[in-house]
């Protein structure tokens, strides 16, 4: 389910839902080769790197400085953030940052209301406890 979204699967495992859809639908004499299992990876292979979706929430309403984001940026695991368009795109975001932007959020009540998610991922699963509780 990607809900408008990037799919998250792929730096774990190798694949998505969509590389699934479209593998289906182009090639599909390659599909029960290639993807022998969707349920899970492949045999006893070790995931490439697991990954950590990290849901912001902001307890009241009000306006995110996004240079404060600058040092999630920087973890060592940090993928990328999603949900929240002014985020996802890498030179948006850097130019908002130089023009010392904000984005309004309001209070989180659910998980439509957070304000964005941030997308750790890495082979080091203690590096990912690190950068979570930072």
């Amino acid at each position: 389910r990607s809900a408008g979204h990037l799919p998250r699967a792929t730096i774990s495992v190798g694949y998505d839902q969509i590389t699934l859809l479209a593998t289906a639908i182009w090639r599909p004499e390659k599909f029960p080769v290639l993807f022998p299992s969707v349920h899970c990876p492949q045999g006893d292979a070790p995931l490439r790197r697991r990954v950590r979706v990290v849901f912001m929430r902001s307890p009241r309403q009000g306006e995110l400085r996004l240079r404060d984001l600058l040092p999630i940026r920087q973890l060592a695991s940090f993928q990328r953030f999603d949900r929240c368009f002014e985020l996802q795109s890498t030179v948006l975001f850097a130019s908002y940052v130089l023009q010392d932007r904000f984005i309004p959020v309001q209070a989180t009540v659910d998980l439509m209301t957070c304000p964005f998610v941030v997308i750790l991922a890495s082979e080091d699963e203690g590096q990912l406890d690190q950068d979570e509780r930072r």
